[in-house]
């Protein structure tokens, strides 16, 4: 029933998305036409990010080796403007400069990486740098903001919840990141200390994890 119903919603989101992105066309104001046109392009990469984590959940869509490393810089890269705006520096930090393989699904991941700089960017009270670490496995995203209240790192993980009390958001984000990574066989890892920021970890399960040593031994023979 929930599998189905988050394909069905994310097929009945793509319609109106599609009219607003051409009623942005007709805005007037190019700084107001810029924003619409990222948020709308947010809202797509969720929508599509929905219809990908039905399709796992299915077992509908094939895993395939996908670059993590490669899937980090164009995030960034993505967000750059945004972060630039807001006054925060984007940083990269891999010990390993070659490739860093896993087995999944290259939209849902980007969407879920994307997912949480964005949320790092809008949440992260007082950051005034987001740190994305790539590690064997794994991907972690940094900020050095004011961090989060005491026990809300399980309170983010539900449906319709945000790290910031305005409300800010729809909040169904980190709750689809949690299950994209479930989908992948991994997880998503929040710890957050008061006053020294958060950090959010996508965690690959170990066999995927050494498809990465696989395929390079097999180049170098």
């Amino acid at each position: 029933m929930q599998r189905r119903f988050l394909g069905n919603a994310a097929h009945q989101l793509r319609t109106p998305l599609t009219l607003l992105r051409a009623k942005i066309d007709d805005v007037p104001d190019p700084a107001l036409k810029v924003e619409l046109v990222r948020d709308v392009r947010r809202l797509t990469s969720l929508v599509s990010a929905m219809l990908d984590l039905a399709r796992l959940q299915n077992h509908a869509i094939e895993k395939r080796p996908i670059d993590l490393a490669e899937i980090t810089l164009d995030v960034l890269a993505d967000f750059g403007p945004s972060a630039l705006d807001a006054g925060i520096e984007l940083a990269l930090e891999r010990a390993d400069q070659g490739p860093l393989l896993v087995q999944g699904v290259d939209a849902a991941i980007r969407s879920a990486l994307a997912n949480l700089v964005g949320n790092a960017l809008i949440h992260a009270r007082g950051a005034r740098r987001i740190t994305a670490t790539l590690d064997r496995g794994s991907i972690s995203i940094h900020d050095d903001g004011a961090g989060l209240p005491d026990d809300a790192e399980h309170k983010l993980l539900e449906p319709f919840q945000t790290g910031n009390s305005a409300g800010d958001g729809a909040g169904l984000g980190l709750s689809i990141v949690r299950e994209i990574m479930a989908a992948h066989g991994g997880e998503l890892v929040i710890s957050s200390e008061p006053g020294r920021g958060t950090t959010m970890r996508l965690c690959f399960p170990e066999a995927a994890a050494t498809t990465r040593s696989r395929q390079l031994d097999l180049q170098t023979r």
